[in-house]
């Protein structure tokens, strides 16, 4: 007599397919309860990254260019809104806080100033 094979076993039901869930952010990104956000210098550049509103927002200050960049685009090119403004100002705090950012705050008030001279005509 031939012995049960692979093939001869009953088939088992599949265990069910875990679902797909939207990612919470602000699960992941927290530190201590507040997610502060990463900032990144050299002499003259400093590039601040942090999560807003279930987006990665990136902001970058370059002193010796006297310019500001929100995601990649110069903001003089661009209007920001009123939450994009708000992000500016937690990229200032930030600036503030940071030892090695601190003398950068000077250049980037002027730069910040320039846009909005700018951007009320």
């Amino acid at each position: 007599m031939k012995s049960p094979g692979i093939l001869d076993q009953p088939i088992s039901p599949l265990p069910p397919r875990p679902t797909l869930e939207s990612p919470r952010l602000g699960q992941f990104y927290k530190k201590k309860g507040v997610y502060d956000g990463k900032l990144l210098h050299s002499a003259s550049k400093v590039t601040y990254t942090f999560v807003g509103d279930n987006e990665v927002i990136s902001l970058h200050f370059d002193r010796d260019r006297k310019a500001i960049f929100y995601k990649g685009h110069n903001i003089e090119n661009i209007e920001l809104s009123n939450i994009q403004q708000a992000h500016l100002e937690k990229f200032r705090q930030a600036l503030i806080k940071n030892p090695g950012t601190k003398d950068m705050i000077g250049d980037f008030d002027l730069s910040h100033q320039a846009y909005l001279k700018k951007s009320l005509r």
